[in-house]
């Protein structure tokens, strides 16, 4: 499942940057990052107001005495009330997950898909640098309920 999900989301991101250049977006959520946690995301533009948004997060390593191997892959249809990438959007999609702890003798793996619902707001700078702020279930692909996201848009 692991291998399946990684393979669909490389496609995602090589077909995202080479199929729409105008409107392509590459990005990651600084907050996650700070926390330790690898994540970029590739959105295209499908519309006038659509976004279809695809995200890989990972975190792996030993705290304390854990031992975590966690990757999520995501997939999201972006719909903004004004234009492409400004302004209020509503995001609608899945997250896959798959979770391996160990700790001492015990070992757990599990995976699972969970819904996503996130609405936010979204400014884009001359420059081509876009900060997205949102909330709701599956911000960061999944990851959490509040999110930062910063990108480069071209």
């Amino acid at each position: 499942m692991k291998k399946v999900t990684s393979s669909i989301l490389v496609g995602a991101l090589l077909c995202s940057a080479s199929a729409h250049a105008e409107g392509t977006q590459i990005g990651t959520s600084p907050v996650l990052l700070a926390i330790g946690v690898t994540n970029i995301f590739s959105q295209i533009q499908a519309g006038d107001r659509v976004g279809i948004t695809a995200r890989y997060n990972s975190i792996n390593g030993t705290y304390l005495d854990t031992t975590l191997d966690f990757t999520s892959v995501s997939l999201a249809y972006k719909s903004y009330f004004n234009s492409y990438a400004e302004g209020a959007y509503f995001e609608l999609g899945a997250a896959s997950f798959d979770v391996a702890v160990s700790t001492n003798s015990e070992f757990t793996v599990g995976s699972t898909i969970m819904p996503i619902a996130v609405a936010g707001y979204e400014w884009t700078f001359d420059s081509g640098f876009v900060l997205g702020l949102e909330g709701g279930l599956g911000t960061g692909g999944g990851m959490g309920i509040l999110g930062v996201n910063t990108a480069f848009q071209f």
